[in-house]
C-alpha cells in the first residue's frame, strides 16, 4: 500500500472499500484476513476517517459452494469489523437473492455482473451511509468554525 502524501493531498472523510469477489481462489480466512489488513492500513493512516467495507456480492443463479464461500466470508467480516475503529459494513446480499435462493436476474442478468437495476439497488445502502458520515463531518466543520473568534482592530 502506498503510504506518501496523499492523505494530505484529499480531505479524507469517507474511504469506501470494495474487494476480494474475484480472489475466490483462495480461502475464505485468507480473504477475510486480507479484507482486515485492508482495513487496518486505512484505519492506521487515515485515523479520523469512516471506512466504509461491502460485503462480497452473491454469486451464481442458485445456491453453489461459490455462494456458500461468499456467505463463508461476509461471516467473517461480520466478526471482526468492530475491531476496527470507524469502521462499518454494508451487506447488500439480502437485496439481491429472492425468498427461493435465485438471484433476481433483472439485478444480474449473468448471476455475477450488476445490471443497471442492480446498481441502483447496490448503491441505495452505500449512498446512504456516506452522505449520514459527510453530513456529521459538516456539522462538526460548522460547530468548528462557529468556535473561531475573528479579532477586528
Amino acid at each position: 500500500m502506498f503510504y506518501g502524501d496523499y492523505k494530505m493531498a484529499f480531505f479524507n472523510i469517507v474511504v469506501v472499500i470494495l474487494c476480494g469477489t474475484n480472489n475466490h481462489q483462495h480461502s475464505s480466512d485468507e480473504i477475510v484476513d486480507a479484507l482486515e489488513a485492508i482495513c487496518w492500513s486505512v484505519a492506521d493512516v487515515l485515523k479520523d476517517t469512516k471506512i466504509v467495507l461491502i460485503a462480497l456480492l452473491p454469486r451464481g443463479e442458485k445456491d453453489n459452494p461459490l455462494r456458500n464461500k461468499i456467505y463463508q466470508i461476509n461471516y467473517g467480516i461480520e466478526q471482526i469489523i468492530s475491531t476496527i475503529p470507524n469502521t462499518h459494513l454494508i451487506n447488500a446480499d439480502p437485496g439481491f437473492v429472492r425468498s427461493d435462493g435465485v438471484i433476481f436476474p433483472e439485478d444480474m442478468a449473468d448471476y455475477l455482473h450488476l445490471t443497471r437495476r442492480g446498481y441502483k439497488k447496490f448503491c441505495v445502502p452505500i449512498m446512504s451511509c456516506v452522505k449520514k458520515f459527510l453530513q456529521e463531518d459538516a456539522k462538526k466543520e460548522k460547530a468548528f468554525n462557529n468556535s473561531i473568534y475573528t479579532f477586528h482592530e
